[in-house]
């Protein structure tokens, strides 16, 4: 009986390790890849953003528009419904500081993550944010394997260094979370610089070099053209795996509508769908800086 229960406990702990290692790259998934439409087009260029989707992207940029805003996204990866995402976030800006909140869940019914989490962000000069974000993550991986619980924070700065230029810097998970005590396993963690460039008032590039703690330096890189107020057409890469990107938005008063088709070389086609709702019909668009939403235009 002894032998038996020895037996019994190593087999748990190698079904439990195994599953560990199937979903970390369904957890990084949920963890690393960029929110919203937009930066999805954009090659993922997701740490400049200055929208309710920053909430995700990077916290610092919810202090860059003036008026709350909702958004809801769902994506499908690879044609595959069992690695199905989606989530809605909410901004409350206030006179200088925003709070966001949010939620995102990926997978089935029988593997999937859930991601909750509430972030400050504060105006500390003009151009210049800051913000933290804490995150709860609950990886549900069946009744063989249990519920696995962890918390986590992401932090990160940005600035406008003159009406062209806006640069971001962003961390993921410094302090490197285990995801379970039975492996060594950990959640996934970055470091990322980015800078924009609007080169018109109708094109703009962002490009992000990032540094992944599991599997070194990736580029990103992404450039947006908005031929009226209405239309904006975009299309980016990024390196390590190689991804082409492509996508469309399209604003009518307060309701923003954006979708993005990522192909990965080797699996294959994802789809990013998202809705973004402002309550103010004066707020900017998403491709201005966060500057040139508090100045105003010279006559």
């Amino acid at each position: 009986m002894k032998f038996v229960s020895i037996f019994a406990n190593v087999l748990r702990n190698f079904i439990i390790f195994s599953g560990l290692l199937l979903y970390t790259n369904v957890i990084t998934a949920q963890i690393e890849n960029p929110v919203g439409a937009a930066a999805a087009g954009m090659g993922g260029t997701s740490r400049l953003s200055t929208d309710v989707w920053s909430f995700y992207n990077n916290v610092a940029g919810m202090s860059n528009f003036p008026t709350l805003q909702f958004g809801v996204y769902s994506e499908n990866k690879f044609a595959i419904k069992d690695l199905n995402r989606g989530g809605a976030a909410v901004v409350f800006p206030f006179s200088s500081y925003a709070v966001g909140v949010g939620f995102s869940k990926m997978g089935n019914s029988d593997l999937n993550t859930s991601l909750y989490g509430v972030g400050v962000s504060k105006k500390l000069a003009p151009g210049f944010t800051c913000g933290i974000k804490l995150n709860y993550i609950q990886t549900y991986m069946g009744q063989q394997n249990g519920t696995y619980q962890n918390v986590f924070f992401d932090a990160g700065i940005m600035y406008t260094i003159n009406k062209d230029f806006t640069g971001a810097f962003h961390v993921s998970n410094p302090n490197r979370v285990k995801l379970s005590e039975v492996t060594n396993n950990r959640l996934p963690g970055s470091a990322t610089l980015a800078l924009g460039y609007k080169i018109s008032n109708k094109v703009r590039i962002n490009t992000e070099g990032v540094n992944d703690l599991d599997h070194g330096f990736r580029f990103r890189g992404g450039v947006s053209y908005q031929p009226n107020s209405k239309y904006i057409f975009r299309m980016g890469l990024s390196t390590g795996v190689f991804n082409g990107t492509f996508g469309f938005g399209y604003k009518y008063h307060k309701i923003n509508l954006d979708v993005a088709s990522v192909y990965d070389i080797n699996l294959g086609f994802s789809t990013q769908l998202s809705f973004r709702f402002a309550f103010d019909k004066e707020l900017k668009e998403k491709t201005t800086t966060p500057k040139e939403q508090i100045e105003k235009p010279k006559e």
